[in-house]
């Protein structure tokens, strides 16, 4: 089986770029999880780690798809491994790629399984991740068990930088930064598993910071990105441009607020914002306390137009299952 695929390959439709098949391109690819073996490396690592040689016999990387994973990190894509090896591996591919992995599964089983375990680790979609591996069975298992997952060869991922699915709308900090934001993640989580005190203990470690304020002309672009990276925690249901947005800024009909957060592993940046709508006799925010372990709790007016973030209550909202703390995106 070649070609890229999600599923059983189809027909590139009319209007497709040239290349991609027509499942592709609706969905923005938000994490590509590749191989090892003949894929970032130009070798296979077992071969060349297990004949007693210096390390200098070790397979180099791939420079074709080094230069693919500088350029989707570089779009704020994250990138993870699955490959059947030991972890060592992952840990060289990081080291001759200089690319930071979100998650790595190196082992023995079906690739499948290794890719179900990353976008759970990960709290990913699958029609927002591709797969990359050099390997035709491989390819085909993943497509068939996981057919909302895009599929591809390494020959074919230079082509598809070019396909609007790996490539965002729009680039902010965040993005680029989202590797280093989940790695915190991961930190966060390794901790709170060995503290010794109790949660609320480790809420207070944390030293969470919730910063909520009026948007300025500075946040559009994150906003949008926002907008157009979410779906399920996106309750206004579509994008929301920048030029709608600036609109929304310089309304007497409306609010555009920020929320901002950080913690002693890391600052996420902007994470999530809401747009109510002012009452004719004017806009009153309250706020009460929810526990002494969390900033208070904006009450957003039963009138409010809608949310644009990711996360409907960003003060609350755990889409990852960790209470206290919203997912990264």
């Amino acid at each position: 089986m070649t070609g890229p695929q999600r599923g059983p390959a189809g027909p590139a439709s009319a209007g497709q770029p040239p290349g991609q098949p027509a499942a592709v391109g609706a969905t923005p690819i938000k994490c590509v999880i590749w191989d090892i073996d003949n894929t970032l490396l130009d070798g296979v690592f077992l071969e060349s780690a297990s004949d007693g040689q210096p390390g200098w016999r070790l397979p180099p990387a791939d420079p074709a798809m080094t230069a693919a994973l500088a350029e989707l990190a570089d779009r704020g894509i994250l990138h993870a491994l699955a490959s059947r090896n030991p972890p060592a591996a992952a840990g060289y591919a990081a080291q001759v790629t200089g690319q930071r992995f979100a998650a790595a599964e190196c082992g023995w089983g079906q690739k499948t399984d290794a890719i179900l375990r990353i976008c759970a680790e990960l709290g990913l979609a699958h029609d927002a991740v591709a797969f990359v591996d050099d390997e035709a069975l491989d390819r085909a298992e993943v497509s068939f068990a996981l057919p909302e997952i895009t599929v591809l060869a390494p020959e074919e991922m230079t082509e598809a930088l070019g396909w609007p699915a790996f490539r965002p709308p729009v680039i902010t900090d965040e993005a680029r930064g989202r590797a280093e934001a989940y790695l915190a993640r991961q930190r966060r989580r390794e901790e709170a598993e060995a503290f010794a005190g109790s949660r609320d203990d480790f809420l207070r470690y944390c030293l969470t910071r919730v910063e909520i304020g009026a948007a300025s002309a500075a946040d559009l672009p994150r906003l949008h990105e926002l907008s157009v990276r979410t779906r399920q925690f996106n309750s206004a249901g579509q994008p929301v441009s920048e030029v709608a947005l600036a609109g929304l800024i310089g309304s007497a009909d409306h609010r555009v607020i920020t929320v901002r957060l950080a913690d002693r592993y890391g600052d996420d940046g902007l994470v999530g914002g809401a747009r109510p709508a002012v009452r004719a006799r004017g806009q009153r925010w309250r706020a009460r306390p929810a526990s002494p372990l969390r900033p208070s709790q904006p009450r957003l007016p039963a009138t409010h137009a809608g949310q644009i973030s990711r996360r409907p209550n960003s003060l609350t909202g755990s889409p990852t299952g960790r209470p206290g703390r919203p997912g990264l995106r």
